[in-house]
């Protein structure tokens, strides 16, 4: 199970075997299994608050487009403060009828894989919003 490294953009491939040995069948009825973003992410929090979490290669260059050598990381407190606060004015907003609109909060989005996304989904999350699509 080795993986090439991230800067070379090359697909990792895992043996799907060799993951089922090491770690064993896992399902919805195994104890202790995390179901949801919310748990994932709070798992990591309770033991990795201060350390890296999310990470982005900021750009060096517009033209041609260069990507920095190496990453700028937040850590999981950094993260978890952001998502505090977008996802409470947010919801504020929901709440006083500045968005909306249909029966249920909803939230579409669309990006390219990066940090923010998964920013994005966590506070999703935290506010308990539907997701679709």
């Amino acid at each position: 199970m080795v993986c090439q490294s991230l800067l070379t953009a090359r697909p990792c491939v895992f043996n799907a075997l060799s993951i089922v040995a090491t770690f064993g069948y896992v399902d919805l009825d195994t104890p202790g299994v995390l179901t949801t973003l919310p748990e994932v992410f709070d798992s990591g929090y309770a033991v990795s608050k201060n350390s890296a979490f999310l990470g982005r290669r900021p750009i060096v260059s517009k033209n041609p487009l260069t990507y920095a050598q190496h990453y700028v990381w937040h850590t999981y407190a950094e993260v978890e403060e952001r998502r505090r606060h977008i996802g409470s004015a947010i919801h504020t907003l929901f709440e006083n009828g500045t968005v909306g609109g249909g029966e249920y909060p909803t939230v579409g989005l669309w990006s390219s894989n990066r940090p923010g996304i998964f920013l994005a989904l966590g506070i999703i999350h935290f506010v308990n919003f539907q997701q679709s699509g």
